[in-house]
């Protein structure tokens, strides 16, 4: 998402002015969009739900990642 459509992004959250903001990604922390996110939209409070972070973008076990990907989704639907 560039250029970060920060105008239209602000038009819809003002609709729902009592709504949570929640950024939800597969990557570890350090990696994917959020650092991007963080810089550019800095001026809306969000909460992340991602995995912790690491030099890696999944673990290379299948149990693992499957396990992973389910706390991902289950922390988004929580918020």
């Amino acid at each position: 998402m560039h250029p970060f459509p920060k105008k239209q992004l602000d038009t819809l959250l003002n609709k729902y002015p009592k709504s949570k903001l929640v950024w939800v990604q597969e990557e570890p922390v350090n990696m994917g969009y959020w650092t991007y996110l963080e810089r550019t939209y800095y001026d809306h409070k969000m909460e992340l739900v991602a995995r912790k972070p690491s030099a890696s973008p999944a673990t290379g076990y299948s149990k693992v990642h499957q396990t992973e990907q389910q706390n991902i989704v289950n922390a988004a639907f929580k918020r």
